[in-house]
């Protein structure tokens, strides 16, 4: 919650391999605490550790735009969305920690904490090994070919580790939320995150109250843990079909739809909250990889884009977090009425999805490479070769491409 900022400056000032190996490392040291704590009965370094674990999952939010940011134009949702199927695994979690719960004799939940260290490690190994957008950027424009169009086009705002960013980086990025794309793609990346989160937190609450035992709502909530990614194995080329706004759209609609029918119905049967959890996730899926597709596009440079993305990440968690903390209160005043509450806010929120997308702002640009073709212009070409970046409409942007000339470098900035 408190890291997503510093993290975009630790990114532009050491590399984003050097700042996610770090975050794991302060993860895998928090896991040890915590076997520390649970052994010697310390409540408190059991919470410090735990608060410690969170670097690791800060790290872990930027995975789906730099995969978006390796990946051809054509194939940016699709990045996104099967970096985001790797949630799938959460749905292990709970049966990975009962399992593990008494693995030490005499000392509870000591096992459960080992298991997550190794994993912690095991990320960090993961972190040190894959490939970022930014590597190579340390050897400068000269060296990385950059002579021409990126020398004289701001090629020292480039993110590039060991640089500092401008010093109006920071009213560069607060101007962009001046934007109504970019206010939009925020607004539903964080909004669909905690009404998502508020309903999946009531849903376990309204059962045991219905008078469901607890082992139906942990079958409820795996459902609804699936339901958030296994759609991610289509939902790429889906929101490349129908546009990220499209997909937003769509994502809010389904998950209104899921919230409401746990309270359709007054008998309140189980398979209302199974399929209500499983819609509400594959609403939160197309709605999540629809925003994440407006942010990964984003024209600003990119130091200043990952200032953008960091932030939207942190407001989200922050928001899901007090989303989580006062579902309990509410549905004490509420009771089942909540359900209806939640829907009511994710109706609002699809209300301004409608209108950004009937504003038809454009979100994903399209790239058009500029240059000469043959041999008398190769020379002029290589050296000073510019890339215009063309807005267009969200709904058909992903299914345009344009080749560009034989000499021209294509830029996504």
């Amino acid at each position: 919650l408190l890291v997503g900022g510093p993290l975009a400056w630790c990114e532009r000032r050491f590399g984003k391999r050097a700042t996610n190996v770090a975050c794991y490392a302060a993860a895998a040291a928090g896991a040890a605490l915590q076997v520390v704590g649970a052994a010697e009965l310390a409540p408190a370094a059991v919470v410090v550790g735990g608060g410690m674990q969170g670097f690791s999952y800060a790290a872990g939010q930027s995975c789906r735009f730099n995969a978006a940011a390796l990946a051809p134009a054509a194939d940016k949702a699709k990045a996104v969305s099967w970096t985001v199927l790797g949630g799938a695994a959460a749905v292990l979690g709970p049966e990975v920690a009962r399992m593990t719960l008494n693995a030490v004799p005499g000392a509870p939940y000591v096992g459960s904490f080992i298991t997550a260290g190794v994993i912690q490690l095991a990320g960090l190994v993961c972190s040190g090994l894959v490939v970022y957008d930014d590597d190579g950027a340390k050897a400068g424009p000269a060296e990385a070919g950059g002579s021409g169009a990126a020398a004289e086009g701001g090629g020292g705002d480039s993110g590039a580790p060991g640089t500092d960013a401008p010093k109006d980086g920071d009213a560069a990025v607060a101007g962009s939320l001046a934007t109504f794309g970019i206010v939009g793609a925020v607004v539903a990346t964080s909004s669909v995150f905690c009404v998502m989160a508020a309903m999946m937190q009531t849903t376990p609450l309204a059962m045991l109250d219905a008078g469901f035992d607890k082992s139906m709502t942990v079958w409820v909530t795996e459902g609804h843990i699936l339901g958030m990614f296994l759609p991610s194995l289509v939902s790429g080329r889906f929101v490349r079909w129908v546009g990220a706004q499209n997909a937003v759209v769509l994502g809010w609609c389904v998950l209104c739809v899921g919230g409401a029918l746990p309270v359709v119905d007054a008998q309140r049967p189980a398979w209302a909250y199974f399929a209500g959890l499983v819609l509400i996730g594959v609403g939160w899926n197309l709605a999540y990889v629809g925003a994440s597709l407006m942010l990964a596009s984003t024209t600003l440079p990119p130091a200043r884009a990952a200032t953008l993305k960091r932030l939207t990440d942190g407001l989200a968690v922050t928001l899901v977090g007090c989303c989580i903390l006062s579902t309990g209160a509410i549905f004490g005043a509420l009771r089942h009425d909540a359900w209806w509450l939640y829907v009511g806010v994710g109706g609002c929120f699809l209300c301004l999805a409608v209108c950004h997308r009937l504003a038809d702002t454009p979100d994903i640009p399209r790239v058009v490479a500029v240059g000469t073709r043959g041999g008398a212009g190769k020379g002029a070409a290589a050296k000073g070769a510019t890339t215009a970046v063309e807005p267009a409409s969200s709904a058909t942007v992903q299914m345009t491409s344009v080749p560009p000339a034989a000499d021209a470098k294509e830029t996504y900035d």
